[in-house]
């Protein structure tokens, strides 16, 4: 069932609040999930369209910290998009934008990977 009248339409939907309550490596992490009517579930996500490095590298543990730095303790807001084959939901993720106060910044993927050489270093490129 599609609802045409949600006022963004179809892409709207599957937009929740969440809480961020573990992060796993650099581009999967632990949420419970708002489901509205005081109704919660916890979920596994992974950040659509980023491959992080292995989290038994250097930069695995860094991009880790990175990613606990951005999302814990912090309000965060995801669009499900599919549930992949390891069980995990692919989300867009937004996060808090000190600098805009309570408006919500870019994707979360775009602020780990700025500033860096994504397709030279070939550690961010899917």
């Amino acid at each position: 069932c599609t609802f045409k009248s949600a006022a963004g339409g179809e892409k709207d939907l599957f937009t929740y609040s969440v809480d961020v309550v573990e992060v796993i490596d650099g581009d999967t992490f632990q949420a419970v999930v708002d489901l509205g009517f005081g109704l919660t579930t916890i979920q596994l996500f992974r950040l659509l369209g980023l491959d992080a490095p292995e989290i038994n590298t250097k930069d695995g543990r860094k991009t880790k910290k990175e990613l606990e730095e951005l999302l814990i303790n912090k309000p965060v807001l995801l669009r499900a998009v599919h549930m992949e084959k390891y069980g995990r939901y692919l989300a867009d993720v937004w996060g808090f934008n000190e600098k805009k106060g309570a408006s919500m910044s870019p994707f979360i993927r775009n602020r780990i990977l700025s500033g860096r050489n994504i397709c030279k270093s070939g550690l961010y490129c899917n």
